[in-house]
């Protein structure tokens, strides 16, 4: 029998957060800006996702590239304290990415990535990875699919295999740009054909299917998956959808944000957690969007005790 578990893959980072950093609109150059502190965490949508599982009971293995430098001894170490199962692949030619942010008191945050561990992460190496693996998971999660582009194809027959192996299959195919092509949204098109959950954003929801509102966005998706739907709506909460069912709209909780970055995956994994609980689609909802709220508002991770909490709130 299988056990509840998810696997994931994908960049991963040692980021290096500076909240209540006084930038004001900007950071200078040759002028010194102190802070007053940091923290290490694990950074990168497809593990932001893996870390809300594991916080919240599901049992979650990643797979990504790190450096063999102290940097990437550290990542292991925050994929254990996180409970993460890791299948780390440590090069010694390659730089762990660090991702250093500075995040103003009101939520406002300047980026800056370092390192080439991600870049050089082939598809060849995350085949080998996930065939040792696959027939030990429930859930493939396939997220960030669209700024993963050398490994679009491959995740396409990824998804084919643990389509037919029984696999569930998770998809947040992240933001639609400027630069990805027809093609590139040919292939998303054909992953949400693969998958049993689906979670866009609002706007790449409508980006993709070309609709001018969401509810014919959803009607047209439907019309091609039998996978359940859920729209991220930020503020505006969440819209959710089954097959041949009506969507469901669940407002937003209303919480003081710190901190946004990792909403979108923590309602993912807070989805999830929930139809393993075995919730139904307006449940779920709600409780992904408490996992988003927990997530923004608070320091800690959230947990299902911190999830429920806010939901009889």
């Amino acid at each position: 029998m299988r056990k509840e578990s998810i696997l994931s893959f994908g960049s991963i980072y040692l980021d290096i957060n500076c909240p209540n950093f006084p930038f004001g609109d900007g950071l200078l150059p040759e002028t010194e800006t102190v802070g007053k502190g940091y923290q290490a965490e694990l950074g990168g949508s497809a593990v932001n996702a893996a870390k809300i599982m594991a916080a919240l009971g599901l049992p979650a293995t990643f797979i990504g590239k790190v450096g063999k430098d102290v940097f990437g001894q550290e990542v292991s170490k925050l994929l254990e304290k996180r409970g993460i199962k890791s299948a780390l692949i440590m090069s010694p030619e390659a730089q762990t990415n660090l991702g250093l942010n500075f995040i103003s008191s009101d939520g406002k945050n300047i980026q800056a990535v370092v390192g080439d561990a991600n870049k050089s992460l082939t598809p060849e190496e995350v085949q080998e990875e996930i065939k040792k693996i696959i027939d030990d998971v429930e859930y493939l999660y396939l997220g960030g699919f669209l700024k993963l582009k050398k490994f679009q194809q491959v995740i396409l027959e990824l998804a084919q295999e643990a389509k037919e192996a029984g696999t569930k299959i998770i998809l947040d195919h992240g933001r639609v740009t400027n630069d990805t092509s027809t093609e590139q949204l040919q292939l998303v098109k054909k992953l949400v054909a693969l998958a049993d959950y689906y979670f866009p954003s609002e706007d790449e929801l409508l980006a993709v299917w070309q609709a001018k509102n969401v509810e014919a966005a959803i009607q047209t998706a439907c019309a091609q998956t039998q996978a359940v739907i859920a729209v991220k709506m930020a503020e505006k909460g969440a819209i959710g959808c089954e097959t041949k069912g009506k969507p469901i709209t669940v407002p937003a909780f209303k919480v003081e944000p710190i901190n946004t970055v990792g909403a979108g995956d923590s309602f993912n994994a807070g989805f999830i957690r929930a139809q393993t609980l075995g919730y139904d689609l307006e449940q779920s909802l709600k409780f992904a969007n408490a996992t988003a709220a927990v997530k923004i508002s608070q320091t800690n991770l959230p947990s299902l005790e911190s999830v429920k909490e806010l939901m009889s709130s």
